[in-house]
């Protein structure tokens, strides 16, 4: 019993030492301390997870004083170095996973400079061919035909030509990069749609031009190879149902030389240019793929006649012949003269004449330095004048002097 009494003594004792050492509320607490470690509670690392908002700042009761009471808080135990430097590595890894991205959720930016990335991508796209080059050694051991020079030194300018001639359009190259055998090239590609099958000529080299002349080369040799490459000879106007003439109103019956005669005729009466002749390509219906071109001639100017054919030859001659139909049966007594003067010769007409603008005492110093020089090489003992350029001198000079003087003769106001 008196051991409890001790004991209950000791305790009371120790609960009045402790309530004496601590510190009385002021009027104005300070909330300096409690703010702070809350703030170093959300700034502490391991609380990331468990996130949430700080309490709020308690109303103070007007009633009972102005004395502010803190919310009952929980101090975080104190970090040891061991416990910092995991969390230290956490946010470092943090960071560094932000850095590594635009936006959360999207990929890792490359470090890979731009041009770097574009160069990488443009030569993972260039296709990687397991097939020989198409240099001139292949292309010439691949078709072996017998090429002429020009088509052996400029095939791009013959391809040219055949396309001209039968398609009416100049040739495209497509070039794009190739990987052959490790090596890249510049592989060129000409087709030819006009023909059944069409034909693909390829050339490949380092230089793009070069590649288009191997193309170009392929071409031709095929061509030649097919027999397609010589033109074809122009179809007659018979075997295109055309007719070679054409019959008047009077019932003559001409063709187109006996045609071009009267154009010519009627242009140095009235005293026009020659005939005027402009070729376009015409769609016919029923050609069926085949390319027929008009003619129309102008004279003074006027369209007067029109022509149409698979040839320009077929149309001008078609052209001559619907010219001269029309202008016979708007002048039948033109048509007459025409052919009264075609017997005589007189359709012809004369050559138009030509005024001489040299004076007589020019024309006899032409004709004494032409004599003169004649004379002073024959006269030359050193050197030798072979007989043929002795005998022309001669016939030179004296034809000179009887032009000369028969000009002379000729011209007015000479005595």
């Amino acid at each position: 019993m008196p051991v409890k009494r001790l004991l209950s003594k000791r305790l009371r004792l120790l609960m009045q030492q402790s309530s004496s050492r601590r510190p009385q509320p002021s009027a104005q607490p300070s909330l300096k301390r409690s703010f702070a470690q809350q703030a170093f509670a959300h700034s502490n690392p391991d609380s990331r997870d468990n996130f949430s908002p700080p309490p709020k700042v308690p109303k103070v009761d007007a009633s009972r004083g102005s004395s502010v009471v803190s919310p009952a808080f929980d101090m975080p135990p104190p970090s040891t170095p061991s416990r910092r430097t995991p969390g230290h590595a956490s946010r470092s890894s943090a960071n560094a996973s932000w850095r590594s991205s635009r936006m959360p959720g999207s990929a890792p930016v490359s470090r890979q400079p731009s041009r770097e990335r574009r160069k990488g991508k443009a030569k993972a796209e260039i296709p990687v061919l397991s097939e020989p080059v198409n240099d001139e050694h292949y292309i010439r051991s691949l078709y072996k035909v017998s090429l002429k020079s020009h088509q052996d030194a400029n095939p791009k300018s013959s391809l040219a030509n055949w396309m001209m001639n039968n398609e009416s359009k100049l040739p495209e190259y497509l070039t794009s990069p190739v990987i052959i055998d490790r090596h890249q090239f510049q592989r060129a590609t000409v087709v030819l749609n006009s023909l059944d099958p069409p034909i693909i000529g390829q050339g490949d080299s380092m230089i793009r031009k070069d590649a288009e002349r191997l193309a170009a080369l392929s071409a031709v040799m095929q061509l030649i190879d097919k027999n397609l490459f010589e033109k074809k000879s122009s179809p007659s106007i018979a075997s295109v149902g055309l007719p070679a003439t054409v019959t008047l109103s009077d019932g003559s019956e001409i063709d187109y030389e006996r045609a071009r005669q009267f154009m010519d005729y009627y242009c140095r009466r009235f005293k026009f240019i020659a005939p005027d002749i402009s070729f376009n390509p015409a769609n016919v219906p029923g050609a069926r793929g085949t390319q027929f071109w008009e003619a129309v001639m102008y004279v003074g100017g006027r369209r007067i006649g029109i022509g149409t054919g698979p040839q320009k030859k077929v149309a001008q001659i078609q052209c001559y012949l619907d010219v001269v139909q029309y202008l016979q049966s708007c002048d039948p007594e033109l048509w007459k003269e025409f052919v009264v003067a075609a017997r005589t010769g007189k359709d012809l007409g004369l050559a138009p004449r030509v005024y001489f603008g040299h004076s007589l005492e020019e024309l006899r110093e032409i004709a004494i330095d032409t004599t003169f020089g004649c004379s002073q090489r024959r006269g030359l003992g050193d050197v030798h004048v072979a007989p043929t350029t002795q005998e022309p001198c001669r016939r030179v000079s004296s034809m000179a002097r009887e032009e000369i003087w028969g000009v002379a003769a000729e011209a007015p106001g000479v005595p």
